[in-house]
């Protein structure tokens, strides 16, 4: 009888650790499970996030590329297809302050959001100073700089043909320093060089002040001297017109340098 008591006991005594063992286990599996999907729903919004930042990230790359090639090229194509771009990048960028919520991963999408709107004014002041750059270029400097090229050629041939050796002397010394201040000012609007600034002044004023003060002198001919006044008015203009562009280009410059520069890689 003790025995099998003591058996049945013992066999009690295993039911129970066994229970004991697969209670302990369901609890451990559960536990696990909750854990597997905790770490799958943080996962899953880890890579929404980061997929979404891609995305964000790539379309302002391609703005960017558009600025860079409407700074290069002027296009208004590039302006479109920067429009376009900007236009989806803020769509995006929208939908990813509403879905990023991670304190440090929404701060950096603030961060852009509160940048865009910036780089999209800046952006469009610079194709405001390209729309001026061009009016003053073609609608005043190429007419005021073919004005004294003919104006100074019909000197020279008017001189030639009245056998007035000096007028054509001066008047063809004065085209020689029209024409490299124009072929500065045209280096200028290439390569945005303050050097070729200060070229251009020195060949329109210093160069040309003492040849057409001794061309002034000498001419007595009436038409030459009218062609002359038209030289002069001509050349005032030209001059002025150049140095709104000067001031004009470097505005710009210092808008893309230190706004479009600095937003775009923030």
């Amino acid at each position: 009888m003790f025995n099998n008591l003591k058996v049945s006991t013992m066999l009690g005594l295993g039911f129970g650790l066994v229970l004991i063992i697969m209670i302990g286990i369901s609890a451990l599996s559960v536990s696990g499970l909750n854990t597997a999907v905790d770490g799958f729903q943080n996962y899953r919004g880890l890579a929404r996030d980061t997929n979404l930042a891609g995305r964000v990230q790539a379309n302002m790359l391609l703005v960017r590329l558009y600025v860079k090639d409407f700074l290069k090229t002027g296009s208004p194509k590039s302006v479109e297809n920067y429009e376009d771009r900007l236009k989806l990048s803020k769509e995006m960028i929208a939908t990813a302050v509403d879905e990023i919520q991670k304190p440090e991963r929404a701060q950096n999408v603030k961060i852009v959001a509160d940048s865009v709107d910036d780089y999209d004014k800046y952006f469009k002041e610079i194709v405001v100073f390209k729309a001026q750059r061009d009016v003053l270029v073609f609608d005043q400097m190429i007419p005021a700089g073919l004005k004294m090229r003919k104006s100074l050629t019909e000197i020279m041939k008017s001189a030639y043909q009245d056998k007035d050796p000096d007028a054509a002397y001066y008047s063809g010394r004065i085209q020689e320093h029209v024409l490299l201040a124009r072929l500065y000012a045209e280096k200028f609007l290439g390569s945005n060089n303050s050097s070729d600034v200060d070229r251009f002044h020195q060949e329109i004023g210093k160069e040309i002040d003492h040849l057409a003060k001794t061309l002034d002198e000498g001419l007595q001919n009436p038409r030459r001297r009218q062609l002359f006044e038209e030289f002069l008015a001509a050349r005032q203009l030209y001059l002025t017109t150049f140095n709104k562009v000067v001031k004009l280009i470097e505005t710009r410059n210092d808008v893309i340098t230190n706004q479009l520069d600095r937003l775009g890689p923030v």
